[in-house]
């Protein structure tokens, strides 16, 4: 049905008039389309266009597939090489395409992170925040491959934010999530920080996951003590709900969580303050 529906498209639009029955051992539409754009034979937005002209559940099931001996979806092709706007159709047709792994144990999240494209990094861990979590069969993990890399950390970090807040980062505090990269690589080389990262990001997704409010802030000084093995303000939140009452005193422990934030960037990027 897939490949019917296809060729109707072919002869409808002349982007796609040109599309292959098959490519590298790719015999699935949204496949080859997919791997033709990675390979530079066509436009990304001949893909998007593809996608556009399916019904819903088509275009799902189409992404949902795994073809090839490496049994790879084509979100994984698109967090090889493609920009935001693919990426972003595809997870909005889709989103459990984002938990779909190849032969190798691989997400696309693995892909993005091994070819530094730091726009999927941080969209894939939005949709899918322990995806940072999965193991491939050489018992690596996101985070391990991403450790040498402070701009592919830092859009883990912000994924990981955004996701589990379902908000977006505030603009002033995005060089905060730049901040804890840096920290966690200085600190945290080699197999055994890998390990120490992922436990400690293991337990931040817990703590957050299944919050129905979220506060930015409060979760990013919490990475923050993470990385650098500290307590802060957040410890405080009980002595100063007991002193002011739980409505004032979580009004109270919120700006302080802000004034210690501002307090990080002046510590960490003066430069700013200049």
């Amino acid at each position: 049905m897939n490949r019917d529906y296809v060729k109707i498209l072919k002869r409808r639009h002349n982007a796609l008039s040109t599309l292959r029955d098959e490519y590298c051992s790719f015999s699935l539409p949204v496949h080859v389309i997919t791997i033709e754009a990675r390979c530079g034979s066509r436009q990304w937005d001949d893909v998007e266009l593809l996608l556009s002209k399916f019904p819903p559940h088509m275009a799902k099931q189409a992404l949902m597939w795994r073809d090839d001996d490496y049994e790879c979806c084509p979100l994984h092709f698109a967090a090889w090489k493609k920009p935001r706007s693919t990426i972003i159709k595809m997870l909005e047709l889709a989103p459990n395409s984002a938990r779909v792994k190849g032969k190798f144990g691989w997400l696309p999240l693995h892909f993005a992170i091994y070819t530094n494209n730091v726009t999927a990094v941080e969209l894939l861990t939005r949709v899918y925040p322990r995806g940072l979590l999965v193991k491939d069969y050489e018992n690596k993990d996101p985070i391990s491959l991403g450790l040498v890399r402070a701009e592919v950390l830092c859009a883990m970090i912000e994924g990981l934010i955004n996701g589990l807040s379902n908000d977006d980062l505030q603009i002033e505090l995005e060089v905060i999530p730049a901040i804890i990269s840096k920290l966690i690589i200085e600190g945290y080389g080699g197999d055994i920080g890998a390990v120490f990262v992922a436990r400690q990001v293991r337990k931040f997704i817990e703590l957050y996951e299944n919050k129905d409010d979220c506060n930015i802030c409060e979760m990013l000084l919490m990475l923050y003590c993470m990385a650098t093995k500290t307590t802060d303000v957040l410890n405080m939140s009980s002595s100063i709900e007991d002193v002011l009452g739980n409505h004032l005193g979580m009004h109270t422990l919120s700006l302080a969580v802000e004034f210690r934030l501002l307090d990080i960037i002046k510590q960490h990027e003066p430069h700013l303050y200049q």
